[in-house]
């Protein structure tokens, strides 16, 4: 689930906002929220997951962001020719 940051017509919330509203929250709400969070995660499961994003984006990815090896798969898939320009979640 993501949509476009507001750019009017919104209020900063200084208060706390607990679990429970939390898990109220549906999309259909005609109130949105921004979340400041800080992330824990087990060193145990770091070997596990370490070949998968913690906290993703969504991003725009070029050709200058791709190291040698994944270029050289690009380019044995899809050819030259093709611009590596794609959306990640």
């Amino acid at each position: 689930m993501y949509k476009k940051f507001p750019y009017n017509n919104f209020k900063w919330h200084y208060g706390k906002i607990n679990k429970k509203k939390i898990m109220k929250y549906c999309d259909n709400n005609n109130i949105e929220y921004i979340l400041e969070i800080d992330l824990n995660y087990s060193k145990e499961l770091h070997n596990l997951h370490k070949n998968y994003p913690l906290a993703p984006e969504i991003m725009n990815i070029n050709k200058n962001m791709l190291s040698k090896i994944q270029k050289h798969i690009h380019k044995y898939y899809y050819g030259k020719k093709t611009i590596i320009k794609k959306q990640i979640n």
